[in-house]
C-alpha cells in the first residue's frame, strides 16, 4: 500500500499547486474552499481503495459508502445542467471540481465492489432489515432538501438535489462512527482516516456553506 507520507505529501502539494495558481473574482474568492473539501473527499477514498491489505475491509460500513455515492453522484448532477454549483475562480475553466467529485464517485463504486466480494465469499448477509437505515437517512434528507433548499439560483431540480446531496452526505458518516465507537468489530486504520478526512471535509465544506 501506498504510505501515508506519500499519500498526505502529495496532497499538500497538489494543494499549494493550486492555491498558488488561484484566481478569483472578488464574489468568488472563497470558493476554492468548496474544491479543498472536494479534494479532501477524494484522499478519504483513495486511502480506503489504496490499502490492499486484508483487514482492509472490516470495519467498515456498506451503508455508507452507498450513501457517499447517491450523494456525490446528486451532487455531481447538478453541475451538467447549469453553473448555479460550480466554483467561479479560475479552477472551473479545467473542471477541477467535477473531476474530483467524479474520481471520487468512482473510487467509492470500487471499494463497494470489492467489499461485496469479499463479505460475499465469507458470507456475510446484508438483509433488508439492515438496510432500513439508509432508507431512513435518504427519506429525511429529501424532506430537509425541500425545506431548506436556495432559491437562488432559479432551477428547482438543481436547488433540490444540492441540498439532497449536502444532507445525505452529513448523515452518511452515522453508520461508520456507530461502528467505530460500538467495537462491534474490528476497525481497520484505514477506516478511521476515512472517518477522519470525511469529517474535515465536511467542516470545509460547512465554512464555505
Amino acid at each position: 500500500m501506498v504510505s501515508n507520507t506519500i499519500l498526505y505529501g502529495g496532497f499538500a502539494l497538489a494543494c499549494c499547486m493550486v492555491y498558488f495558481k488561484l484566481e478569483a473574482p472578488p464574489n468568488a474568492e472563497y470558493d476554492y474552499m468548496l474544491t479543498l473539501a472536494a479534494g479532501l473527499q477524494v484522499l478519504a477514498f483513495a486511502r480506503l481503495t489504496l490499502d490492499t491489505t486484508s483487514s482492509a475491509v472490516e470495519g467498515l460500513s456498506e451503508k455508507t459508502l452507498w450513501a457517499f455515492i447517491m450523494a456525490h453522484v446528486t451532487r455531481i448532477s447538478t453541475t451538467f445542467w447549469g453553473e448555479g454549483y460550480i466554483p467561479e475562480d479560475n479552477t472551473g475553466d479545467v473542471f477541477l471540481y467535477q473531476g474530483l467529485e467524479l474520481v471520487g464517485v468512482l473510487l467509492i463504486v470500487f471499494q463497494v465492489m470489492k467489499l461485496s466480494a469479499v463479505r460475499s465469499a465469507q458470507d456475510v448477509g446484508q438483509g433488508f432489515e439492515r438496510w432500513s437505515q439508509l432508507i431512513v437517512m435518504c427519506a429525511i434528507a429529501a424532506v430537509l432538501a425541500y425545506y431548506t433548499k436556495s432559491t437562488g439560483h432559479d432551477d428547482f431540480w438543481a436547488d433540490l438535489s444540492w441540498m439532497f446531496s449536502t444532507w445525505l452526505e452529513a448523515f452518511a458518516l452515522a453508520p461508520q462512527v456507530h461502528l467505530l465507537f460500538t467495537g462491534a468489530s474490528r476497525v481497520d486504520e484505514s477506516a478511521t482516516h476515512f472517518a477522519g478526512l470525511t469529517l474535515a471535509s465536511s467542516v470545509v465544506f460547512s465554512i464555505f456553506w
